[in-house]
């Protein structure tokens, strides 16, 4: 009896002392930035001599949703301020809106694409975002087709916040494969590990009712070298770690259009030297249903022989797809986004010291042995 007596009165206590807000602090006098987004100011842009980038930013109008500011019908407020650094700039935007800004629900940051072309100002606003401990780990980083602040203005009709709007696009896209992961966590993991780093890139639509997404941007040095499609993407990702989106395959078959729809890829990657060259082999094995050939045919799908026979036409077309994949990352952009140097250290520690100090000229001559085995798994109904 004692203990329930003891018992009852730490729970009383616990919902006295453990409810309410802390800083007494109402919802409506906190602004929430969704999206933020940086640009590098050139020539005109700049107020002042150091200036260096402007921050834009949409902030949730907390009170409407609440129900607490039924008079203001603005869903967001917009903002933007410019200065030398992130967290100066913060605080000015802070000084000009009738609440606190946090920065503990920011769910995307976007880079414009001239700031990605400079190396020095990238490495300035990603080592802000990686000191400040209200950012969470898993924040999006995202590269915007031209400026970051068109994204930030965007309006989209089917979700009035853009912040959220856009975190719902990349979450499902990099669920499925379609996308590279744009974490915070996984970006700064790359460029610590590898010196290179991929960041999904998005673009408005016309009216700036919307966005989309444009495929990849591929830095080296945190520089931005160039930019892989959504299907060059969907590709990366299946050699990387595997993905169902690697793309349907069309082949012709004894005069006949076959279709084959991947529905699940496995992969491994290992790195070898041989007569002082490195060797990246990466294997491939791909699932998929035929979904269509032609009406009337009989007989070719419930044959061995033809399945076995379409097999190898779908590896030999996989093949290609990914060969001109490895070809613009390692010979045109140079960047080493497959983790090779990371997979040499942790596995050949002595190769990688007679290899570190020129890392670049072995990729850049490195061979790539591509293995694809891919397996007809069901035909569909037929008669």
């Amino acid at each position: 009896m004692k203990r329930k007596a003891m018992l009852l009165i730490f729970i009383i206590l616990s919902t006295q002392l453990l409810t309410g807000c802390w800083d007494k602090m109402e919802i409506n006098e906190r602004g929430f930035p969704l999206i933020i987004g940086i640009d590098k100011l050139e020539g005109d842009e700049k107020e002042n001599e150091l200036d260096r980038i402007k921050v834009s930013t949409r902030v949730p109008n907390v009170g409407l949703i609440s129900g607490k500011s039924p008079l203001v019908t603005e869903t967001s407020f917009y903002y933007e301020e410019k200065g030398s650094n992130l967290a100066s700039i913060i605080e000015r935007i802070t000084s000009k809106a009738p609440f606190s800004i946090t920065l503990d629900h920011t769910k995307v940051i976007v880079f414009g694409k001239s700031l990605l072309e400079d190396c020095n100002l990238v490495r300035e606003a990603l080592d802000a975002i990686e000191r400040e401990s209200s950012f969470s780990r898993k924040v999006l980083l995202l590269g915007a087709h031209e400026d970051a602040s068109q994204i930030v203005k965007i309006e989209p009709k089917e979700y009035p916040l853009i912040g959220m709007y856009l975190k719902g696009i990349l979450d499902l896209e990099m669920r499925d494969g379609r996308a590279v992961d744009g974490t915070l966590n996984r970006i700064m993991y790359q460029i610590h590990e590898d010196g290179s780093s991929i960041w999904p890139y998005i673009k408005a639509n016309k009216d700036n009712t919307g966005a989309e997404l444009a495929g990849a941007y591929v830095l080296k040095d945190n520089k931005l070298m160039g930019s892989l499609d959504n299907r060059e993407v969907s590709r990366f990702n299946s050699m990387i770690k595997g993905n169902k989106e690697l793309g349907d395959v069309d082949i012709i078959y004894k005069g006949t259009l076959v279709s084959y729809e991947v529905y699940n890829t496995k992969q491994k990657l290992s790195v070898e030297e041989k007569n002082d060259n490195l060797i990246l082999n990466i294997e491939l094995e791909s699932e998929g249903d035929i979904v269509q050939h032609k009406i009337g045919i009989r007989g070719f799908t419930l044959d061995d022989e033809a399945i076995k026979e379409m097999e190898k036409m779908i590896e030999k077309k996989l093949m290609s797809r990914l060969e001109s994949v490895v070809e613009k990352l390692q010979k045109e952009y140079g960047v080493d986004v497959f983790g090779v140097k990371r997979y040499i250290r942790k596995f050949n520690p002595k190769l990688y010291k007679k290899i570190a100090d020129d890392f670049d000229e072995y990729y850049s001559s490195m061979k790539v042995n591509i293995k694809i085995d891919a397996k007809i798994r069901r035909i569909g109904i037929v008669r």
